[in-house]
């Protein structure tokens, strides 16, 4: 495969930049979106597509569920905060918070549901029609080496999102506008998309990890080993990666205007005009339109 040529690559960049506008709205709908970006219309003092819930006393609840009997956690919880932890015991602690005050969406609806071994937390909120009020989850689970998920979830329109020390065979997190931190993370497969705001990730990832944005910087460190593959994009954000010492990897980094920079020796080169170091065991493909590029 041929490397491409800076008419490519502005091309793709157009194409990522279309391709996450086309997420954002789908994730969110046109009318969503448009009352987020612009002032709600009004009309004789009615807010068109607002439904105003007065809340008078703060939303604090909490349920446990049994680790052993949950292989799955699906979450969708659009605005404030979601924050994955270990946890003391052996359950499964979901809590949600909520301040007192006045809401343009009801934040009551929220529901934590165990369907076969699924567990699955939705704030219960539309995906269109007005302001997101701001809602807490908090989701901790049992500090074990030895439990693992098979699929984590997360998906949002602007939560910050914080993954601390989760195991799991897939971890998919996507959302339009949150900061994601992933950290000590132990994944067989990781997939993060976004459409503004920072990701990091630290940990290990063993199969393929995969991480696109449009204007938010990638921060990536593998603690130990590294998956077979590693593709990064991004428009305008930047994009550095830490490897383990003594990985070998055959690197693809494409970038317009924002630079390459690395302590390796970029001396071999393979037939696509990719640079191998080492054995070249794993495929790292790194790509930003405008943003710069570092891996050490």
């Amino acid at each position: 495969m041929s490397r491409l040529s800076q008419g490519d690559k502005v091309r793709v960049g157009v194409g990522i930049a279309a391709i996450a506008l086309i997420l954002m709205i789908a994730a969110s709908g046109w009318s969503g979106l448009f009352t987020r970006w612009f002032p709600v219309i009004q009309i004789g003092g009615f807010s068109i597509g607002s439904k105003p819930v007065s809340l008078e006393a703060p939303i604090d609840r909490s349920e446990s569920f049994a680790a052993s009997e949950v292989d799955d956690l699906d979450i969708d919880w659009k605005c404030g905060s979601i924050r994955l932890v270990a946890g003391d015991g052996d359950q499964i602690r979901v809590i949600e918070r909520v301040a007192a005050g006045d809401y343009e969406m009801d934040p009551r609806n929220a529901t934590f549901t165990q369907e076969g071994k699924t567990l699955k937390i939705d704030d219960g909120l539309p995906d269109s029609g007005g302001t997101y009020p701001h809602m807490e989850l908090v989701v901790e689970v049992p500090c074990d080496d030895a439990l693992m998920f098979g699929n984590v979830d997360i998906e949002s329109v602007s939560s910050t999102i914080d993954v601390e020390r989760v195991v799991s065979e897939d971890l998919s997190v996507a959302s339009v506008s949150s900061n994601i931190t992933l950290d000590g993370i132990r994944a067989q497969d990781a997939s993060i998309g976004g459409v503004s705001g920072p990701v990091e990730v630290s940990g290990e990832v063993y199969e393929a990890l995969d991480v696109s944005t449009m204007s938010g910087g990638v921060y990536l460190t593998l603690t130990e080993g590294a998956p077979s593959e590693i593709s990064v994009s991004t428009v305008s954000g930047a994009i550095e990666l830490d490897v383990p010492d003594g990985l070998g990897f055959t690197l693809a980094a494409d970038t317009v205007s924002g630079g390459l920079s690395t302590p390796f020796e970029l001396n071999t080169v393979d037939e696509d005009g990719s640079y191998v170091i080492g054995d070249g065991a794993c495929d790292i493909d790194l790509g930003s339109v405008s943003g710069r590029i570092h891996i050490a």
